[in-house]
Formats: C-alpha cells, sequence, structure tokens
C-alpha cells in the first residue's frame, strides 16, 4: 500500500513533526510513504533520510485560487495516478480541502484528512462549509482533538459524512545516562537543585513566548526557578531584548534550535507552553511521556492533555502571573514533580503512544 502525505506549509510543526513519525511506521509495517509538498525543504531533507521519495507540486497558482481549485485538484489526480497512490493523507485546511476534492470523485484512492487545529476555521465561515462538501463518501476527516471535532459538527454545512478524533501519538523517552543528563544541565550552568523548567517552539507571536517573560518577572526573587528556551525564530532579538530588559538573563537562557529535545526534557524537571491557541500538542504529549510535570494556557485541546492538580495545571493566557505562583508550588514541594511527573507517563502510554495513534490510522488506511 503507497500512502502519500500531501501538506503545504515550508516550516516544522506539529502537523509536520506527525507526517515524520507516520512516514517511519510506515516503514515499519512494510507499506510505502510518499511526500506531497510544494516547498517544504526541511521536512523533505528530514523524510528523505528516512528513504521516503518526494513529489514536489507546481500548479500553485491553481491551488491559491478557490475559483481555480477544482482545476488543482484534477492535476492532483494525474500525480496520484503517476504515483500508483493508494492514500492520500492530507494535513492541515489547504491541503486537508484540496485533498479531499480530489479523492471525493476518485475511487481507486482513498482520501483521509487530518485537522490540527481551528483557528483557520474561526478566520472563515465558508471554510467548514468548505469540509462539509469535500468529506462525504469514502473520505475521512481525522481531528487531533475532541474540541476540534466537536467545531466541525457544529459548523460544517452539509454535515462531514465520516468524521473522529485520533490524538497525536509520541513516542517513548530516549534513554540517556544520569551522568549524561548531569553535563546536560551542568553546560547551561544549572544546579542539581534548580527547577529547570523547559519549553520548545517557534518563536512567533503564537506561541506567546512574552507571557513566560511576563511570568519570571514574578520569580525574579527566585533565581533557581530556570527557564529553558528551545526553538528559534523571527522573535528572538526582541524577546532576548525583553529578558535583558527585565535583568532576567541568568534565569532565561535561549538554547536555540536543538536536535537533542528529547535529551533535554529527560534533563529538565518541568514542562510549559504559553501558545495563544494549540490543536493538540505535540510538544506536551512529547514532555508528558518524559514524565514532566506540564503548566500550559488553557486552550485549544490543552485540557484534554493537562488534568489540573493531576499532571499539572491550565493557566488564563489573560493572567501569566498564574504560571508563576504555579512554579513557585511546585518550587517549594518537590513531592509535586514526582507525583504529577508520574501521572503525566501513565497518560501518555496509556493514550498518546505512537501505537495508540498508529493502529488508529491503520484501521482507516485499510477500512
Amino acid at each position: 500500500m503507497r500512502i502519500a502525505h500531501f501538506i503545504d506549509t515550508h516550516v516544522m510543526g506539529g502537523a509536520e513533526t506527525l507526517i515524520y513519525r507516520l512516514c517511519e511506521e510506515t516503514i515499519k509495517r512494510g507499506d510505502e510513504p510518499l511526500l506531497i509538498h510544494f516547498d517544504h525543504d526541511k521536512l523533505a531533507s528530514m523524510t528523505e533520510g528516512l528513504g521516503v521519495p518526494e513529489v514536489r507540486l507546481e500548479k500553485t497558482p491553481l491551488y491559491k485560487s478557490s475559483y481555480k481549485l477544482p482545476l488543482f485538484a484534477s492535476y492532483l489526480r494525474k500525480v496520484l495516478a503517476k504515483e500508483k497512490v493508494d492514500v492520500l493523507h492530507s494535513h492541515l485546511f489547504g491541503p486537508v480541502f484540496a485533498g479531499g476534492l480530489t479523492t471525493l470523485a476518485n475511487s481507486s484512492v482513498k482520501g483521509i484528512g487530518t485537522l490540527h487545529d481551528v483557528y483557520v476555521l474561526e478566520e472563515s465561515w465558508t471554510r467548514c462549509k468548505a469540509l462539509g462538501l469535500s468529506y462525504q463518501g469514502s473520505n475521512r476527516l481525522v481531528t487531533v482533538a475532541k474540541f476540534i471535532e466537536n467545531y466541525v459538527k457544529q459548523n460544517a454545512f452539509p454535515p462531514v459524512g465520516n468524521i473522529l478524533t485520533i490524538p497525536n501519538g509520541t513516542a517513548e523517552a530516549e534513554n540517556s545516562t544520569k551522568e549524561e543528563l548531569q553535563a546536560l544541565r551542568e553546560s547551561f550552568q544549572f544546579k542539581e537543585t534548580d527547577l529547570v523548567v523547559m519549553t520548545a517552539g517557534r518563536l512567533v507571536e503564537l506561541k506567546g513566548h512574552w507571557r513566560l517573560i511576563e511570568a519570571w518577572k514574578k520569580l525574579i526573587d527566585y533565581p533557581s526557578i530556570k527557564l529553558l528556551i528551545c526553538g528559534d525564530g523571527p522573535l528572538k532579538p526582541s524577546l532576548e531584548e525583553a529578558v535583558k530588559e527585565a535583568g532576567l538573563e541568568r534565569q532565561i537562557i535561549f538554547a536555540g534550535f536543538r536536535k537533542d529535545i528529547s535529551k533535554l526534557l529527560s534533563a529538565s524537571d518541568c514542562f510549559t507552553l504559553s501558545s495563544d491557541t494549540e490543536g493538540l500538542s505535540c510538544s506536551i504529549t512529547e514532555a508528558m511521556m518524559h514524565g514532566l510535570p506540564i503548566t500550559c494556557t488553557d486552550v485549544g485541546g490543552n485540557s484534554e492533555l493537562v488534568e489540573n492538580n493531576s499532571n499539572g495545571w491550565l493557566f488564563d493566557k489573560d493572567q501569566p502571573e498564574e504560571l508563576a505562583e504555579q512554579l513557585l508550588k511546585l518550587f517549594k514541594k518537590p513531592s509535586l514533580l514526582e507525583n504529577f511527573g508520574n501521572r503525566s507517563k501513565e497518560l501518555a502510554e496509556s493514550k498518546y503512544s505512537m501505537k495508540a495513534m498508529s493502529d488508529a490510522y491503520w484501521e482507516l488506511y485499510n477500512g
């Protein structure tokens, strides 16, 4: 079975991470993955390392015009036929809609579309209508969180024919020795007694890193509470300047883009995410798999991952001081770190494993 993944972005995020993981799983299961994209050099390079072939699409003007999209769908059908694709799995709204139109009139290719958030749908009511039109017949629409499924059910017209939720899965934590993790902490000048809080993601407006700086302003009298920011992006210079102006250079560390995220999570004590919006965060599920307590904004699917006072806390996105209060509790009562961390790992292994996710997708692929 040949499974093609279609995406239109050019930066790495949750959807792109999911594609990479599904390509890995496809190979393990003896099937053939294919990447279909416009210009995602980073993802193409990563999947090429797995031996996954790619198709770079043309006809961009047709794709970007809603009126000409049926012409793009006709073009994509020819690509699928040439590549002998059995399943077209599209990701994010644009490819999901275009992919749905493509397979709606093509009984030889099964169409699966995965939505990763609702904020694009909220920008225009016509987008939910588009999903209602394109996901009928044998096409299947997947959402990564229950709140997204509920939103589509409430707003799509005509109603989407087949919709279900499959939460993002995450890989097991890498094995690291105690000495390796200690050396990693020391490389950032973190002490064993420090509370190291990690966050990961692109430094863009949507991720709300300003909330973390505001929270740490409340923690300036607690220099042992550290923040490790992993990721790069256009806001890095302004965020670094804000940290400097607040006198927090010793508490807030910018690690830049890292390839050793798994080891950094293992070396940290807690994970935080300050986004304006989320679908079902791969960053959070990965941190949970590493047995970390979670503190994050109460947006999107975060409330499906975090059980207050069980594996962490949610905080109001308009009140970052709540985050400061939560971290102080963890700092002053270390037993919470262990209790919350154990619960995080338990939830991740039971609900958000790679096996649970891939089994659900393969049931769709073969159905």
